[in-house]
């Protein structure tokens, strides 16, 4: 018997049911699809791209964003939503060197597998990383103001100053297209290092 006829026959609340639960399955394909596309590509993730990739039409994709700069925004949300996540294990974690390590390595890993983080992280001033310092800001100085408690980093490390070593290091190896995974780790532990305290019997020996 064909599917329309069978569809025709149903009372009107089965109906609305079932197309409520097409919709929100469709939904959920388009987000997970969007987000895939916009790590593989960034910012310049299209409509067409997360369409295609969720397998349905771009009409159903407008249906979930209204325009591809709310695509956009709920990109942005999804990555703070990780951000603040993680950072709050870190912030409630016991170790604050232990915590604050895992955490640089952490991110620097996640920006080198998804274009978008990245680009949020080192591109200039927007409106997109002032509103990830404004919703993180908090999270990073507890984070810090904890690591330097355990005498690991140095006392005059700001929240700014692991800011330009992250996206500094980000955006230097973006630029070399260099994705590869020890690269970015060992970027993580050379900005420990930046950080970290010197043992006061072995003092730099800056050039004269």
């Amino acid at each position: 018997m064909p599917r329309q006829a069978t569809r025709a026959r149903q009372p009107a609340p089965e109906r609305q049911r079932a197309r409520r639960s097409d919709s929100m399955r469709n939904s959920g394909l388009v987000t997970a699809a969007a987000i895939e596309m916009f790590a593989r590509h960034g910012k310049d993730a299209t409509i067409a791209q997360v369409a295609e990739r969720a397998g349905v039409g771009k009409a159903t994709v407008y249906r979930t964003y209204a325009s591809r700069e709310d695509m956009v925004a709920a990109m942005l949300e999804h990555r703070l939503a990780w951000m603040r996540e993680r950072m709050g294990d870190a912030a409630s974690g016991g170790d604050g060197w232990a915590q604050f390590a895992s955490l640089i390595g952490d991110v620097m890993e996640r920006m080198r597998q998804d274009r978008f983080l990245l680009y949020v992280v080192v591109t200039p001033p927007s409106s997109m990383n002032d509103r990830m310092g404004a919703a993180l800001g908090p999270l990073i100085l507890a984070i810090l103001a904890a690591a330097k408690k355990s005498g690991r980093v140095r006392a005059d490390v700001t929240g700014s100053d692991l800011g330009i070593l992250m996206s500094g290091s980000a955006a230097a190896l973006a630029i070399k297209e260099d994705f590869a995974s020890a690269s970015w780790q060992r970027a993580a532990d050379l900005i420990l290092a930046a950080c970290g305290c010197y043992p006061q019997a072995q003092p730099l020996a800056w050039p004269v």
